[in-house]
């Protein structure tokens, strides 16, 4: 009988040393290996989203901008001087405010629409 106790505490030894190896040696590192590419994931998630955000606002502004251009193009009259053969200048000077407070308000929605943070 003292035999068997002995065997069974033996035993029952094993399967608890082999319980602690299993979880230091298998689950601890696997924990680890998924948790780092969750994490790697998220911080990608981020980055592709950052691109994003970045590309439409410089699509954004762009659009504002050549708004403005397109604006100057038909309320402008050609004014060429010997140092600048190819000068424009507004037709009047309220078109010119207008098309600035545009572009500027343009600019404005396009930063609150894509912030960069």
């Amino acid at each position: 009988m003292k035999s068997i106790g002995l065997a069974l505490i033996g035993i029952a030894a094993i399967i608890v040393s082999l319980a602690v190896a299993w979880h230091f040696i298998i689950y601890i590192p696997q924990r680890d290996k998924t948790e780092q590419a969750a994490e790697a994931a998220r911080i990608e998630k981020q980055d592709s989203e950052k691109t994003k955000m970045s590309r439409q606002l410089q699509f954004c502004l762009l659009q504002a901008q050549e708004t403005y251009d397109t604006t100057f193009q038909y309320n402008s009259y050609s004014d060429p001087q010997t140092s600048e053969p190819d000068l424009r200048r507004w037709n009047t000077l309220a078109l010119e405010e207008n098309a600035t407070k545009q572009l500027n308000n343009d600019k404005a929605l396009c930063l609150k629409e894509y912030p960069q943070n």
